[in-house]
């Protein structure tokens, strides 16, 4: 009952380079709760107080996924830098965990998906790159009457400019609400949302999305 997923969690006082095919993986546990309640996935948390430089490596920052029977939530994901982020050549992915699922004639309800939040202070210049931000999914299950999970949130907020430039794909993606399998109602989906203080530039192919 109630077995948590573990965080994972780190702090970085001043600026973070990641370089030269490198990878950096942060992921919440996911829980080992199998018939009890509340079973959350971990969250997971990149904090940069300076800049932050990727260059021809990955990024991973993704919370755990729920379990147990009954609301377990994915783990939220969630990376701020206190300056500007800077990538070249890069696969950055911040990504919420999936709530749990349930199916059992009890009517047990599954869990909602865990947010996903990327917070810049600085500007963000993004090239050659692909940028996922992503809400867990919530669960689906069978209940009487009861309410699936709810998808996470994916968000961002930049509070400079952003550049996207030769090919970068970013894409905000919120978690699509469970599905009821008897008789009572399907999760509501998350929302995708992005706010930035100032320019947006797109050049050479870049893309940009929010669903």
């Amino acid at each position: 009952i109630n077995g948590r997923g573990g965080n994972a969690s780190v702090s970085i006082g001043s600026d973070l380079m990641v370089n030269n095919g490198s990878n950096l993986a942060l992921v919440g546990g996911s829980s080992s709760a199998a018939r009890g309640t509340n079973g959350d996935g971990g969250s997971a948390d990149l904090a940069v107080s300076g800049s932050m430089t990727v260059a021809s490596s990955d990024v991973s920052v993704g919370g755990g996924k729920g379990g147990g029977r009954i609301y377990g939530r994915g783990g939220d994901a969630s990376v701020s830098i206190g300056s500007a982020l800077t990538t070249t050549d890069t696969t950055f992915d911040v990504v919420g965990g999936n709530g749990t699922s349930g199916y059992d004639a009890s009517g047990f309800l599954a869990g909602n998906g865990g947010s996903a939040e990327l917070m810049a202070v600085g500007a963000v210049s993004l090239a050659s790159s692909e940028l996922n931000v992503l809400g867990g999914a919530g669960g689906s299950g069978y209940s009487s009457g009861g309410t699936q999970g709810t998808g996470g949130n994916a968000s961002v907020s930049f509070g400079s400019s952003l550049t996207l430039d030769n090919a970068t794909t970013m894409s905000l993606v919120a978690g699509n609400g469970g599905s009821e399998t008897y008789n009572g109602y399907g999760g509501n989906g998350g929302n995708a949302v992005m706010f930035v203080d100032s320019d947006l530039t797109m050049s050479n192919g870049s893309s940009l999305g929010l669903v």
